[in-house]
């Protein structure tokens, strides 16, 4: 990071910056990035309330098939989920950018361990005043559990803004590059000798890192 910082000068900042395809790859970035965070950590906090709140069957073979597919890698599973997209015409779109990321097994666990400290008085009572489980959940769990939440949002944004191998594999249009598939590309520019500017690729890096780096900061602020 210091020697990101110590090599980039305001010349290669201003060069990145103006970029197009640099604001093209940031925009990109960020709206799937938003898209992934909010939808991943919704489906993760339904997920959590689900497997805390509720015995039904099989739960206890739900949570160990949850806990399973965490040991498998997921470049094993690429090769069916390419498929799957190729087939269902989702190829170089945003959505099958995103798809694989929606759904947070880790997610899904933490957000189950932070409802199971919610009392289960307070659920009780929602529910002798008429409230269905989407609102008990909406109303009385989610607000109780808002540090959780907020820290799940930021590492699946992260997660999703640091993501290279599948938007590689899934995006072929240059106007749907990512800033991670950028800062790539910029890097084998940089190893195959086409690019020596080491100032313009600190400044590249430092400025892809830097939306990740000032939502963490906020993030720590907020605690």
């Amino acid at each position: 990071m210091l020697w990101l910082i110590g090599r980039a000068d305001v010349a290669s900042l201003k060069r990145v910056l103006l970029d197009s395809s640099w604001r093209d790859a940031i925009v990109n970035s960020i709206f799937l990035a938003s898209i992934q965070a909010v939808v991943s950590t919704l489906l993760a906090g339904m997920m959590g309330f689900a497997m805390a709140k509720h015995d039904f069957f099989g739960r206890k073979i739900v949570l160990m098939g949850l806990v399973f597919t965490m040991l498998v890698p997921a470049q094993l599973l690429m090769p069916g989920a390419f498929e799957m997209v190729m087939k269902t015409g989702l190829f170089d779109t945003r959505l099958a950018a995103i798809f694989p990321g929606l759904f947070s097994v880790f997610g899904s666990l933490l957000m189950m361990q932070a409802i199971a400290r919610v009392p289960d008085e307070t659920l009780h009572a929602a529910r002798l005043d008429g409230c269905n489980e989407l609102r008990v959940w909406w109303d009385i769990v989610m607000p109780q559990i808002i540090p959780t939440t907020t820290t799940l949002a930021v590492l699946s944004f992260a997660a999703a803004w640091n993501a290279l191998l599948w938007p590689s594999l899934i995006l072929a249009s240059e106007s749907k590059a990512t800033a991670a598939m950028w800062a790539a590309n910029v890097a084998f520019n940089a190893s195959s000798g086409e690019l020596s500017d080491t100032s313009f690729i600190a400044a590249a890096v430092l400025l892809t890192m830097s939306p990740v780096l000032l939502l963490g900061l906020l993030h720590t602020n907020d605690d």
